[in-house]
């Protein structure tokens, strides 16, 4: 039994108790000159007052309880098959996540060896390849497509950032499709899920599917959501539920970019980076 309906209880149980108490002070009001009655007729006919006078508001109270008790439960069985549903997704999205495999130039990010990863390991790197074109010199991709002087007009130029990071996405997505495709279509879905649904506080399960995903997770949601795979739709739900908000600190440019596409989300996030 939940707090709120446990609140809705007292609160009937207290206007029947009330209502009882004014019925009978009513009658003490009406009768108090007249000494106690030890005729049962005469309490037979109280009773009747009471029953009659309090009866009809005692059972529209009952009717209102009933009613409360069968939206309760009602509403209880909405929670549970949503949550069933929704762990059962979440669940799905893992799989998809540990199943993922596919390579990363390794030389960009500056490491030896193979360049096949699985699982989180393929968003760990990933993450450092896309955080190496949009954040370190000389290979900044915006340091190596204009001047000096375009490359601050671009920091605030919406419009021309955009196109530079959908020509920067497509770049990474090509040959991806089927890894990325079949991830961000799961939990654009996911989060799908909980917006559309008809429960409260719908954050909470928002955080709980942020709470699973890496930082580098997050940090290739960033982009996904932005270029014109996630622009459409998952760019505003990212935003609106600050799903971002935790993402660990990329650099200038990467900041420049939060507070353009996800302003929102940009607040939260500097505010958790201030110190207390």
């Amino acid at each position: 039994m939940d707090k709120q309906f446990k609140n809705y209880i007292l609160i009937v149980v207290g206007l029947a108790v009330g209502l009882l108490l004014i019925v009978t002070l009513i009658y003490w009001l009406n009768f108090a000159q007249y000494t106690l009655s030890k005729n049962t007729d005469d309490w037979g006919q109280f009773g009747a007052y009471i029953g009659g006078v309090a009866g009809v508001f005692l059972t529209l109270l009952t009717i209102i309880l009933l009613i409360i008790t069968l939206y309760s439960q009602n509403r209880n069985a909405t929670i549970s098959q949503f949550e069933s549903s929704f762990f059962e997704l979440l669940r799905l999205h893992k799989e998809i996540t540990d199943r993922i495999c596919g390579t990363v130039d390794i030389s960009i990010i500056y490491e030896s060896g193979g360049n096949e990863f699985k699982g989180l390991m393929y968003f760990e790197k990933l993450s450092k390849e896309i955080h190496k074109k949009f954040d370190d010199n000389p290979d900044n991709i915006l340091e190596q497509l204009v001047n000096p002087i375009e490359f601050k007009n671009i920091l605030e130029d919406k419009t021309a950032m955009q196109e530079i990071i959908d020509s920067f996405y497509n770049e990474l997505y090509h040959g991806r499709e089927s890894e990325l495709g079949h991830y961000f279509r799961s939990l654009y879905h996911l989060v799908k899920f909980v917006n559309d649904s008809l429960i409260g506080n719908k954050k909470r399960y928002i955080d709980l599917i942020q709470a699973y995903l890496t930082d580098a997770e997050l940090h290739c949601t960033f982009y996904n959501g932005i270029a014109i795979y996630g622009r459409k739709h998952f760019q505003r739900l990212l935003d609106d539920y600050s799903f971002l908000e935790n993402i660990k600190p990329k650099g200038d440019i990467f900041e420049k970019q939060f507070e353009m596409f996800y302003p929102k989300t940009f607040i939260n996030y500097k505010n958790k980076l201030r110190p207390n």
